[in-house]
C-alpha cells in the first residue's frame, strides 16, 4: 500500500525514467521506506514499457534518425594513467624544455584538466589523427568561466602535435614541476590537482538534446499532439511521451563532436562551430564543480590546428 506522498511521486516521475537502477538511484534520496521504492519502481518500469511500445508506434525515432550525427564517446576507467594517455586529471604530458601552463592574465597556474591523444582515437573529420590536445583551466571559483563573454585568458588549450615518446625528455611527476606562481613561491594547492581517470574511446552516433533544442522538440511535440488526435488512446497523457523523448537523448558523458549536452540553455548555435570537447561525469563532478563543461570552436580553426580562440562553458544546475 502506497502512502500519499509516495502516489504523487509514482504519478510525477512517470515518463521521466527508463532503466530500475535510475529509479532506484533517484528514489533512495525521497522520503520513502524500502517497500514503496521497490513498488513504485516495479509500477515506474510497467509504465515504461508502455510509453516505449507507443513511441515506437508513434515513429519519433525514425524520424530523429536524418538528424544523427558521429561523435567519439570517451568512458571514464580507474585504469592507472601515464603521461601520453588521454585522461582527466593526473599527471599532463609536458617537454622538460616548457613551462607549465599559465594564466595569461594573472600568471597563475592553470588547473590540469584533460588531454586527448589523438593517436589513440577513432578517425572523425576534421579533427587530428596525431598529437596531444590539453585542456587547463583557472583555479578560481568560476574555474575562468566568464558569464558575459566565454572567450577567455584564463583558460588554455593546448596542442602537441608532435609526441615525445622518450619519457627521460618529459616531465615525470607533479612535484617535478616546482611550479611558481606570480609572487615566485612554490604553488602548491591540495585542491589544485583532479583525480586521475582514464579515457577510453568508441566511435558512435549521437542526437541533439531534446532537453535544449526547442525548436526540434516543438517539432516532435506536434507529430505526438496529432498522433493522439487521430488514435484513441485512452491510458497514457500526451505528457508522458513528451517527457520520454526529452529524457531520450541526453549526450551526458565525456564526447569529441556531436551534439552538447546542456542542463540550461545553449551557449551556441552557430553551424560553424565544432563541440571540440565535453566533460561530462558524475565522477569527477565535485573536483571541478561544473557538472557539464563545453570547449567550442570554429570548423576552419580546427583544420588550421589553432586553439587560440575556444568557446569555454561551464554548465550545472
Amino acid at each position: 500500500m502506497l502512502s500519499n506522498t509516495a502516489k504523487k511521486i509514482l504519478e510525477d516521475s512517470k515518463g521521466y525514467y527508463r532503466s530500475k537502477e535510475e529509479i532506484k538511484n533517484t528514489l533512495c534520496y525521497r522520503a520513502l521506506t524500502e517497500e514503496e521504492i521497490e513498488e513504485i519502481t516495479k509500477q515506474l518500469l510497467i509504465f515504461s514499457d508502455k510509453l516505449k511500445n507507443l513511441y515506437d508506434k508513434i515513429g519519433i525515432d525514425k524520424e530523429i534518425e536524418k538528424y544523427k550525427t558521429k561523435c567519439i564517446k570517451l568512458d571514464l576507467s580507474d585504469k592507472e594513467t601515464n603521461v601520453f594517455n588521454s585522461k582527466i586529471g593526473g599527471m599532463p604530458y609536458l617537454p622538460l624544455n616548457s613551462e607549465y601552463p599559465k594564466s595569461k592574465i594573472d600568471n597563475e597556474p592553470l588547473i590540469f584538466l584533460a588531454q586527448i591523444n589523438f593517436e589513440e582515437m577513432p578517425y572523425l573529420e576534421n579533427f587530428p589523427q596525431q598529437g596531444i590536445l590539453q585542456f587547463y583551466l583557472k583555479d578560481d571559483d568560476m574555474l575562468g568561466l566568464n558569464f558575459e563573454y566565454n572567450y577567455t585568458d584564463d583558460i588554455l588549450v593546448l596542442y602537441h602535435k608532435d609526441i615525445i615518446k622518450d619519457e627521460n625528455l618529459l616531465y615525470k611527476d607533479i612535484e617535478h614541476f616546482k611550479i611558481l606562481n606570480k609572487n615566485n613561491e612554490i604553488f602548491n594547492d591540495e585542491y589544485f590537482w583532479i583525480k586521475s581517470f582514464k579515457l577510453n574511446s568508441k566511435m558512435e552516433y549521437n542526437y541533439p538534446n531534446m532537453s535544449c533544442n526547442y525548436e526540434l522538440f516543438n517539432e516532435f511535440n506536434e507529430i505526438i499532439d496529432t498522433y493522439f488526435e487521430e488514435n484513441d488512446i485512452i491510458d497514457i497523457e500526451p505528457k508522458r511521451i513528451k517527457y520520454f523523448l526529452k529524457e531520450s537523448y541526453k549526450n551526458n558523458f565525456c564526447q569529441i563532436g556531436g551534439y552538447p549536452y546542456y542542463i540550461n540553455d545553449p551557449i551556441t548555435e552557430d553551424e560553424n562551430k565544432i563541440l571540440l570537447f565535453q566533460c561530462a561525469d558524475e565522477r569527477y563532478r565535485i573536483d571541478i564543480g561544473w557538472y557539464v563543461t563545453h570547449f567550442f570552436i570554429d570548423k576552419n580553426d580546427l583544420k588550421n590546428l589553432d586553439f587560440s580562440k575556444i568557446l569555454y562553458n561551464g554548465d550545472c544546475t
